[in-house]
């Protein structure tokens, strides 16, 4: 009698721990849920294997893991759990959301339940859950994005700035549009006047028109030269500034005329040509917006060389067109002196 007993209890408990054992092994977590009373009745994964906590009956609660819930998921979850009690049996509720690490930081996950058991009115009572960490899968896809969005942008700019039908202002404008709806920046392109030093914002533009309208009207009050304020620094120097989080202490000045255009961030790049440093790409985010995030700052450096290459030639185009216009001039001067003294060669001849 008591090895028929035994034999199966140690059956049931090889078994549990076979299943266990691969349910351990399962990339995702399997759960049972009991919807009535708010608790994970059973849980493959420890939470402190992948979110970090220790095991407690607080976070074997629904009330738990909804607190880990990020606020802006908060929704999901709730549309979830009444999708569920209108659910068919074999009928998949799928959703995605955020959940707090220990440490701070949110991981990403997919959750597909089913209705593993209902009451004699046909209510469900228990729900059958898998979910999987897409955390990895959804950075890299960011990151795909982010790379995606550089090629266009940087695509998009080329594509400007190698219209020939464009003239040299109206490619300037262009691209400083393209830049602040892309970027979220305030994007000025400023260019050096060789001779007299003044430093001319060639283009300004930021999609909302009332704060373009203060920018512009903080431009037109202020002048200028090479050396002066971070413009001036870049182009005397021929290095970038960026400050991602500016100091209180830069945010006074002319800038507070207006609340709306405090800078929280900004990233100046020279535009160097062959010789000397040509002017410069200038982008400012405004309070309230992020800073700059890495592959957006290889994005500026590399507009900063597309528009570099367009402005030295550009500008040696326009100097070739005031050389060619001036030698025409002096040409034609020299051939009405040419004439005039042969006027008067003809004069002093018949005077004579």
């Amino acid at each position: 009698m008591g090895k028929s007993i035994v034999e199966p209890l140690d059956k049931i408990q090889n078994d549990r721990k076979f299943l266990q054992s691969v349910f351990d092994k399962i990339p995702g977590m399997i759960y049972v849920h009991d919807m009535v009373n708010d608790v994970n009745l059973y849980r493959s994964w420890s939470l402190k294997r992948i979110l970090g906590y220790d095991e407690s009956s607080v976070l074997n609660s629904g009330k738990g893991i909804r607190g880990l819930v990020h606020k802006e998921d908060e929704a999901i979850f709730r549309k979830a759990a009444a999708d569920l009690l209108s659910a068919a049996d074999n009928e998949c509720v799928r959703f995605t959301y955020r959940l707090q690490h220990q440490d701070g930081t949110w991981l990403w996950f997919r959750s597909e339940e089913y209705v593993y058991e209902r009451d004699k009115t046909g209510r469900p009572i228990k729900v059958l859950g898998y979910a999987v960490d897409l955390t990895t899968t959804i950075n890299e896809q960011k990151v795909l994005d982010e790379e995606n969005g550089a090629s266009k942008l940087l695509i998009e700019a080329a594509q400007i700035l190698s219209n020939p039908t464009y003239k040299y202002k109206k490619a300037l404008k262009k691209l400083a549009k393209l830049v602040s709806l892309h970027l979220n920046v305030v994007c000025d392109i400023s260019v050096l006047e060789p001779f007299s030093g003044i430093i001319r914002p060639e283009a300004i533009y930021y999609e909302n028109q009332e704060v373009r309208k203060v920018i512009k009207g903080l431009f037109k009050t202020m002048v200028v030269k090479k050396g002066q304020g971070l413009v001036g620094s870049v182009i005397e120097t021929g290095k970038e500034i960026l400050i991602n989080q500016v100091p209180d202490s830069m945010k006074h000045g002319p800038r507070r005329v207006d609340p709306r255009i405090v800078p929280t961030s900004l990233m100046y790049v020279p535009l160097k040509g062959s010789k000397e440093v040509l002017g410069s790409l200038n982008l400012t985010r405004l309070a309230g917006q992020e800073a700059f995030l890495a592959a957006e700052i290889e994005q500026i450096r590399r507009l900063g060389e597309y528009l570099s290459l367009f402005v030295e030639n550009s500008l040696l185009h326009q100097q070739q067109i005031t050389e060619t216009a001036l030698r025409k001039t002096a040409e034609n001067q020299l051939a009405k002196d040419k004439k005039w003294a042969e006027f008067k060669l003809e004069i002093s001849t018949l005077l004579a």
